[in-house]
């Protein structure tokens, strides 16, 4: 399990070169994340907040990792969730680049007393309102490998910062 922990974390860490460079093309962003999940019993909905990262690498392609909380009844009965993702941002889209979609997917690491792995994948949309600041909105689906826990699709909502 200690090395599932440090491949996620490499793979997270290998995002930081891209977030360093300055077009906008070739840059990266973070953001703060919040938003509703299906929880795990599959009648609820959990409340899903965390912070993530994303750089471009090249036209468009990128990487990125977040780490996230799902609460499904408070914070005392959650579980987290880290991800490593490669993702595409179809930067021509709008004139202004101001309107920028994006597809999503990777790994990603459900723990609490105990550590499961599994996927995910989704797709949305950022709107940078100035240079530097935007909101994301997003729908992604976590699925655990462990098939008790089923599919846990969810919307969220995000403040992104560059």
């Amino acid at each position: 399990m200690r090395r599932l922990i440090w491949i996620a974390f490499l793979i997270a860490l290998t995002a930081s070169p891209a977030l360093t460079q300055t077009p906008k093309e070739r840059g990266g962003y973070g953001y703060g994340f919040a938003g509703l999940i299906r929880s795990p019993n599959g009648e609820d909905v959990a409340l899903n907040v965390g912070i993530g990262g994303d750089g471009y690498l090249y036209k468009g392609f990128g990487v990125g990792g977040e780490i996230g909380y799902v609460g499904p009844s408070g914070f005392n009965d959650g579980f987290g969730i880290l991800s490593a993702n490669a993702s595409y941002h179809f930067l021509k889209v709008s004139q202004s680049r101001k309107l920028v979609p994006f597809l999503t997917g990777g790994f990603s690491l459900f723990f609490r007393s105990r550590a499961d792995i599994g996927g995910n994948f989704g797709g949305g949309v950022t709107y940078w309102f100035k240079e530097r600041i935007g909101v994301r909105l997003e729908v992604r689906d976590q699925i655990p490998a462990r098939s008790d826990l089923g599919h846990l699709p969810g919307f969220r909502a995000a403040v992104t910062f560059r």
